[in-house]
């Protein structure tokens, strides 16, 4: 049992969720079910994951935007029939139910209140700092304009 359950980590380290028999002779896919009185919890639990979110096909997911969280979460896909832009339009900021902080739900971003996804993409990287946006949603706010001579 311990060289199945080396064999079942080694392939989860190397991304892969179908998993066959290590014994040459035999390509019987392996499961979570039949391995789970051998594995250890954490890795009968990141197995699992791994298949559900494998299951997802990658045009429907994308990871929460905050590195320390990277929770998998569901785009909304529109349903049959419905008009694509309406509804989507209209939802802006989301919370992430694992971490629960906010995020663009249009630009999947960390949530950028006071500034919309156009004028965020505008921004070189080293002003999309905290305090830089708080200063851009300040200046927005009171209708300050940017010197056209120096930027």
């Amino acid at each position: 049992s311990t060289c199945i359950v080396l064999h079942i980590c080694s392939k989860l380290q190397e991304s892969m969720v179908t998993i066959h028999c290590p014994e040459p002779s035999c390509r019987e896919q392996l499961s979570p079910q039949q391995c789970q009185l051998i594995l250890p919890k954490q890795t009968l639990e990141e197995w699992c994951l791994a298949l559900a979110e494998a299951d997802i096909p990658s045009s429907q997911r994308f990871y929460c935007p905050f590195n320390d969280c990277s929770a998998l979460l569901l785009k909304d896909v529109p349903e049959e029939g419905s008009s694509r832009g309406v509804a989507a339009v209209s939802i802006k900021s989301s919370e992430c139910p694992e971490c629960k902080r906010l995020f663009c739900a249009q630009c999947r971003v960390p949530w950028h209140a006071g500034l919309d996804c156009a004028d965020l993409e505008k921004l070189s990287p080293s002003e999309k700092d905290k305090d830089d946006l708080m200063l851009f949603r300040l200046a927005k706010e009171k209708e300050w304009q940017r010197c056209e001579k120096c930027g």
